[in-house]
This record gives structure tokens, C-alpha cells and sequence, in this order.
């Protein structure tokens, strides 16, 4: 087994003067930088420094890039959880209302109440709001308006539901004997509520 052998076009390191184009540059400049050498480019000057930056810190970016794929991802998966707990939440109220509907009021009343417990936001509140409509049917009263006067303590921001709960906060009191108290829920509906 020998060496291999040169084909005649390698470069020698050390032999740079035989080189043509090495020989016409240091004829016509001799050894001196042009003025359009000395012109930088911009551009090429800001990628040198922005990789001379990348590599001085590179763990610092990479632990950076690291840490924004992590949140990207966390809050990918969050939002679906939550899209998917919002998609639960709307079946289980839909069926509730349909319990509600056909006079199960038990079974209505269990949905509901598992609703408000394991929820928020505008389905928790509309539970809430069926849970004082089922004891008021039940002739519950004083348990009806702990219902009502809970989703406007708690649930209220929609207007439809936030007036319906005080008449039925109001109707709870006038049936539990407690005119002055159902006075002053119908007034609260007068002034928060008026007639368009």
C-alpha cells in the first residue's frame, strides 16, 4: 500500500506565489486592501456579529428557544383541554334541560347541581339559575331564593338570566310571606331592567 497519488491540480500551502490570480492581485495592489475592500457590507457585517452572538450565547438562546416551544405547547394543550371541558360542560346542560323538560326533576336537579360544582362561567350560572327554578316548581321556596339570590350574588352578567333570577328571587319571597323583600326585588327589576 503506497500513498495516494497527486493528480496535479491540489494545491502546495506553502506555494502560493505560483498561484495566477495570487500574483495579479499583489501585482496591481501590492499587498494593499482597495478602497472597495475596505467598504464593508452591512448586511454581511450584521450576520457576522449575529452569529458571533449566537455562538457566544448559545445556551442562553437555545435554553430560550427551549422555554417559548414549552409555552407554546402548555397553552396549545390548555386550550384544548379547555375546549374540550367547555364541549362536556354544553352536553351535560343540554341534558339537564332536557331532564328539566320532561318533569325529571331529580335527575335534573343532580345534573344541575353537578354543574354549578364542577364549572363556571355561563353554563355554571344557567345550572344555577334551573337549580331556584326546580325548587320554586317543588314549592321550595326559602331554597329557591338561596338559588336565585346565589347566581346574582355570584353568576349574573347575562340579562336575560341576571332579570329571570331576580323575578324568581322576587316570586320566592312573595311566596314565602316576605312582601318588603319581594317589593324591593321587583323595584331592583324596574331600575336595572327597564322596558325598551
Amino acid at each position: 500500500m503506497g500513498t495516494i497519488p497527486k493528480l496535479g491540480f491540489e494545491k502546495n500551502a506553502a506555494d502560493t506565489s505560483k498561484d495566477p490570480m495570487n500574483k495579479a492581485i499583489s501585482q496591481k495592489t501590492k499587498g494593499k486592501l482597495t478602497k472597495k475592500e475596505l467598504k464593508q457590507d452591512k448586511l454581511v457585517e450584521l450576520a457576522y456579529k449575529m452569529e458571533h452572538l449566537y455562538y457566544k450565547y448559545q445556551k442562553w438562546v437555545l435554553s430560550a428557544a427551549g422555554a417559548i416551544l414549552v409555552i407554546v405547547v402548555a397553552a396549545f394543550l390548555i386550550n384544548r383541554t379547555m375546549k374540550s371541558n367547555r364541549i362536556e360542560q354544553s352536553y351535560q346542560l343540554t341534558m339537564a334541560k332536557m331532564q328539566y323538560s320532561a318533569e325529571q326533576l331529580d335527575a335534573a336537579k343532580e345534573a344541575f347541581r353537578r354543574l354549578v360544582t364542577s364549572g363556571s362561567g355561563t353554563m355554571a350560572g344557567e345550572a344555577k339559575y334551573f337549580l331556584g327554578r326546580i325548587a320554586f316548581e317543588q314549592s321550595n321556596f326559602s331554597q329557591a331564593a338561596d338559588e336565585f339570590s346565589g347566581y346574582v350574588k355570584d353568576f349574573s352578567g347575562t340579562p336575560e338570566l341576571d332579570c329571570a333570577a331576580m323575578a324568581g328571587l322576587a316570586a320566592s319571597y312573595e311566596a314565602m310571606g316576605k312582601p318588603e323583600d319581594a317589593a324591593k326585588a321587583y323595584l331592583k327589576i324596574a331600575e336595572d331592567y327597564p322596558k325598551d
